[in-house]
């Protein structure tokens, strides 16, 4: 197959054999869309839960449609740089970048909180089991 037809889109770059999928960018652009869509759905229904939790559910509500937003600019970037706006690409790899990030930092914040968690009913749980048994562990 040759890597240069018009199934490929080439760019300013294309000495340094720079060469985009056009099927990979239009399903990349579809699927962010649709994830984003309904990221944001669940974000919506995070923070109408709130209610009922005190707003608990606001701050990662508030995420959730923040992030849900991201991959829909990553949707509408694709699309611009598909129809001729090259510039548009780098708002494509702009927005994925912080989206990422953003969930990186989630993903940390989660491992660090679990690993909390289970200390946390380790020690309680063996100290539960201490009372229950009466005996001694020392």
């Amino acid at each position: 197959m040759d890597r240069f037809d018009e199934n490929y889109i080439s760019t300013e770059q294309a000495s340094t054999g720079l060469h985009i999928s056009r099927e990979h960018l239009e399903t990349t652009g579809k699927w962010a869309g649709i994830f984003g869509i309904f990221t944001i759905i669940s974000g919506v229904l995070s923070c109408i839960g709130a209610i009922g939790t005190f707003g608990l559910g606001l701050i990662p509500g508030g995420i959730s449609i923040f992030l849900g937003l991201k991959l829909n600019k990553v949707k509408k970037s694709i699309e611009q740089y598909l129809s001729g706006e090259t510039y548009a690409i780098n708002d494509t790899f702009e927005n994925l970048g912080s989206y990422f990030k953003i969930q990186t930092v989630l993903m940390i914040i989660g491992i660090i909180l679990l690993i909390i968690a289970m200390i946390f009913f380790l020690i309680f749980g063996l100290a539960a089991f201490n009372e229950m048994n009466g005996t001694n562990f020392q």
